[in-house]
């Protein structure tokens, strides 16, 4: 005969202090009374991170089969453009704030190396210029990303005013070292004012 203790089952609401019942249907070991609940989560795999590999060897797949057809193209040349191509997916197609200057920089210098391969750019200091040139371009988009690259003003400008002392010989017009210094001072000194917040008070 079955102890009638066993069998009996409470009737009411549970007295103070007692812990709660489990849940129907449930299983296992349960959560213990008073202590908070933890819950785990992981990294789904099928979200991936940018595939800079693939766009790396996609780039240099097409760049090596363009020197094949054109060999005045140097693979130095296709080396740079394709690393700044891989950095430049990475900012305007997977949305990497980070790769703005590498693939600015990277583009720039490989524009300048190509330019020198084929005699358009004749003369020394054009990869300075056109580095210096990107650098300000990415100072420019720091306003749009919303993301503080000072530095890359002051690289440019130095850079910049390098590649045109070096550059002036070549240039179709005629450009002074002595006219570049005093514009590059009253540009950098209209920045200065206008970064200081002077203009804005009353």
């Amino acid at each position: 005969m079955t102890d009638p203790v066993r069998r009996a089952k409470p009737v009411g609401p549970p007295p103070p202090g007692s812990p709660p019942p489990p849940p129907p249907g449930g299983s296992g070991a349960q959560q213990p009374y008073g202590q908070p609940r933890v819950r785990i989560y992981r990294w789904d795999s099928r979200g991936g991170s940018f595939p800079w590999f693939a766009v790396l060897l996609l780039v240099l797949g097409v760049g090596l089969l363009i020197e094949i057809l054109i060999p005045d193209l140097s693979f130095g040349s296709l080396i740079i453009l394709a690393a700044g191509a891989a950095f430049g997916a990475a900012w305007l197609r997977g949305r990497i704030v980070g790769a703005t200057m590498p693939a600015l920089v990277l583009t720039a210098w490989g524009l300048a190396s190509v330019g020198r391969d084929f005699d358009l750019l004749v003369g020394d200091g054009w990869n300075t210029l056109f580095i210096g040139i990107a650098f300000l371009i990415g100072w420019g988009l720091a306003r749009v990303q919303h993301v503080r690259r000072e530095y890359a003003l002051w690289i440019g400008l130095v850079l910049g005013v390098i590649g045109l002392a070096d550059t002036s010989d070549t240039l179709p017009f005629d450009l002074s070292f002595a006219v570049v210094i005093p514009l590059v001072m009253i540009g950098l000194g209209v920045y200065l004012v206008w970064q200081s917040g002077i203009l804005e008070r009353r």
